[in-house]
Order: structure tokens, then C-alpha cells, then sequence
């Protein structure tokens, strides 16, 4: 049974940052230093980890960042690639986007990656300004308005 909530222990944390390994430095080889900062704990209260789980083995992961009280950044968003194309993206970003409401984020945005654009706008955000480089690969900001 799949099950999508906030990470509370070391364990669970430790099993998000797998899942983001996967997808992050070795599907996309990003820099082992330019994937994981100061956010990847359970101490700083500006950050939530989600996982996603089935049967206790993890498959999702991504964080919440509260920039401020009422401005939420959703953040390394993953899902292993064994289950791509299920829907789990939609749930995860679905769950993350209640979670961050439910928190008190009032204006919540994401930087995407530019290829998921369409993914995104499907979920209720919109484009903001113009394309950037991150890590480098082209992102775009986008901010949620609802669907």
C-alpha cells in the first residue's frame, strides 16, 4: 500500500535522500556536493522531508522549504524510476502542495526543471520569468495558482 507523509525519523530521512541519489546524481549525474546542503536534516525547522513508501521501500521523495511564513519552495522532487509513468509524481506534488497549505504557505512556487513545465501546469502553476540554469540544467520558476 503506497503511502505519502512527512518524514519523522533518521531512517525515513535516509531513505528520501536514496531516492533523490537515484534520480539526482546517478539518472541525472548531478554532483554528490550540488545535491544534498544544510536543508537535508530533521534540526531546521524552515524544512520538511515527504517520502513516499511501499512496504516500507521507498520510491518518492521531496522537501518543502518555508522561505518565509506564508512563502513555501517545493524542492528535489524524485521518483524512482521503476515508477515512472504510474502517476506517483502527481500524487507526490499533490500531497506536498496540501502539506505546505496546511502549514501556512500562502504563496508556493517551485523551480522546474524546464522539460517538466507542462507536468506542472497540468497541477496548477503557472510560468514566471524567464528560463535560468541551475546545477546545469535549464529551470523555470513556476508558482502555484490553484487548479
Amino acid at each position: 500500500m503506497s503511502q505519502f507523509k512527512i518524514v519523522t525519523c533518521e531512517k525515513e530521512l535516509l531513505q528520501a535522500l536514496v531516492v533523490r541519489a537515484l534520480v539526482f546524481i546517478e539518472e541525472q549525474k548531478l554532483p554528490f556536493a550540488m545535491e544534498y546542503d544544510d536543508y537535508d536534516n530533521l534540526k531546521n525547522s524552515e524544512v520538511l522531508h515527504i517520502i513516499a513508501k511501499e512496504n516500507d521501500e521507498p520510491y518518492a521523495a521531496g522537501r518543502i522549504i518555508f522561505k518565509t511564513d506564508d512563502r513555501a519552495k517545493l524542492e528535489r522532487i524524485a521518483v524512482h524510476p521503476y515508477k515512472l509513468g504510474k502517476g506517483v509524481g502527481k500524487q507526490l506534488v499533490r500531497y506536498m502542495l496540501e502539506v505546505a497549505i496546511e502549514k501556512g504557505g500562502q504563496e508556493i512556487y517551485i523551480h522546474a526543471q524546464s522539460y517538466l513545465r507542462e507536468f506542472y501546469q497540468e497541477l496548477g502553476f503557472r510560468l514566471v520569468g524567464d528560463y535560468f540554469f541551475e546545477a546545469g540544467i535549464e529551470h523555470i520558476q513556476m508558482d502555484y495558482i490553484g487548479n
